[in-house]
């Protein structure tokens, strides 16, 4: 029981991130400070797990544009060296002073008995000697294995009626995890058929930061509106500041579509412009953002794109109206007519061509290798929402009115949810329609219960509430 109470109370330790620098010819490999992060060592395995649970293995034997950890120290002595008012402020202060540091290793023995991190102050050019105690010869497995199958499933429960994009989109996440091979994706689908869903779900899943932009509202840098490295800060925040861990981020760009050169008019910035500057950001380079909140203050935080997921969304509803019909030969005069094409056909037939011809420029289209079209909402799939304990709303409207003491009786509740389905279809906003119809339909049922001091005891509603929300009955308690 004492040694699990001294394990429990043992300081924390505090070790600094680096990233491995690709080597020049003739010089030696050097390391980029990152962050620093706190956690614990694991003496058996070699590994530095900081808070979040991110396992790092030691600088020494990640390899180029990987990271790892160096400089370990106890929490408790960075405080008393650096001597500030809170222990956090102590450490605010030791990453300050490896900021603008580059590092390399020195040894007095080929069998690295003695190693030494020597740092460099890129400023200055002066340099120094640290001693560096926890150098491993032979790398260990660096990557946490991703149970997709639990991810899916977890998926398919929140979002209905997209099995198969769901599959193609944790398939092509779980490769990027285990490559180095970065696979950017396009969702293509109607409005509303849980394409963000599905990703906030995963992200959430893999424990990597999401950050959602709108492509309606991107600029270049330099001009008014959203930029990229605003993006990229968003990011970095949303990862609490751990670089490390933005890095392994996904950035999902909605409304990819409205990008298109043909898409936008009016006095916005060119189209084309927007797009060039995502070549570079999708390709994978490195961005110094500056994160200061103090506008007479820079504090500059540099990061890599190239392992970052980006994923773009968009309707293409456009293309659709161009291709959506086919003309065929009729029988006589030569006469021609339209035959109208399959949705969903439609969607799984877009290539890169179709979308070079929309009017993202062929750089771009390419960096998008991995296209998955997502289901045109139905009928059929907005009653198996409703059906679904995950989204059941009409459910939710029972669990209120009971708390008001009223019971909600559904007549034929499968035609209500038939006629709920039929008119969110007809509105044309995909999964968010049911909501609104839903809305709408108790709208005048809730003001008169509100209303009430307690005289009801059961609310009433058919498939003819639908159409009209004055066609309810309220039957007030017997006395």
């Amino acid at each position: 029981m004492e040694d699990n109470q001294n394990k429990n109370r043992r300081p924390k330790e505090v070790a600094f991130i680096f990233k491995r620098v690709n080597p020049i010819k003739g010089k030696p490999t050097t390391f980029k400070p990152v962050k620093v992060v706190i956690g614990k060592y694991d003496d058996e395995k070699k590994t530095f797990t900081d808070k979040e649970g991110n396992v790092f293995h030691h600088m020494s034997v990640v390899d180029s544009g990987e990271y790892g950890y160096g400089l370990r120290a106890e929490y408790r002595q960075i405080h008393e060296t650096y001597n500030k008012k809170t222990p956090s402020e102590s450490l605010k202060a030791y990453e300050k002073d490896f900021r603008f540091m580059k590092f390399y290793f020195g040894a007095d023995s080929e069998d690295f008995n003695n190693v030494y991190l020597i740092a460099e102050d890129i400023i200055t050019h002066s340099k120094a000697f640290l001693q560096e105690r926890d150098v491993e010869i032979s790398p260990t497995i660096r990557t946490k294995k991703i149970d997709t199958k639990k991810i899916i499933d977890t998926v398919r429960k929140k979002v209905i009626g997209q099995n198969e994009a769901i599959d193609d989109i944790v398939t092509t996440l779980w490769q990027n995890h285990h490559s180095k091979i970065k696979r950017n994706m396009l969702l293509i689908g109607p409005t509303g058929v849980g394409k963000t869903e599905i990703i906030k779900t995963i992200s959430k899943e893999l424990k990597v930061p999401m950050v959602v932009a709108s492509a309606s509202g991107l600029t270049k840098s330099g001009y008014k509106g959203e930029s990229v490295e605003d993006i990229l800060k968003r990011l970095l925040k949303k990862a609490s500041f751990n670089v490390a861990l933005a890095e392994k981020g996904i950035i999902v760009l909605d409304e990819f579509d409205k990008l298109a050169s043909q898409g936008i008019s009016g006095d916005t910035i060119s189209t084309s412009g927007v797009q060039e500057e995502l070549l570079k950001f999708t390709e994978g380079c490195e961005y110094d953002l500056d994160i200061s909140d103090n506008p007479y203050v820079e504090e500059k935080v540099s990061i890599n794109t190239e392992g970052i997921t980006f994923i773009a969304m968009g309707a293409f509803a456009d293309l659709n109206r161009q291709s959506n019909t086919k003309q065929v030969n009729s029988i006589g005069f030569g006469a021609r007519v339209e035959e109208k094409k399959d949705e969903k056909a439609f969607y799984n037939e877009i290539t890169s061509d179709d979308l070079i011809k929309y009017g993202i420029i062929a750089e771009l289209v390419g960096r998008l290798p991995v296209i998955i079209p997502l289901n045109p909402i139905t009928e059929e799939i907005l009653i198996q929402i409703m059906n679904n304990p995950n989204n059941d709303m009409l459910g939710e409207k029972v669990n209120l009115l009971k708390n008001a003491g009223i019971r909600l009786r559904i007549n034929n509740p499968d035609a209500v949810k038939r006629k709920i389905a039929k008119m969110a279809i007809e509105k044309n906003i995909g999964v968010r329609g049911l909501n609104s119809v839903v809305e709408k339909t108790f709208v005048k049922a809730m003001k008169e219960v509100s209303q009430s001091n307690g005289e009801y005891d059961e609310l009433i509603i058919d498939e003819n509430t639908i159409d009209d929300p004055k066609k309810y009955i309220l039957k007030r308690k017997s006395k």
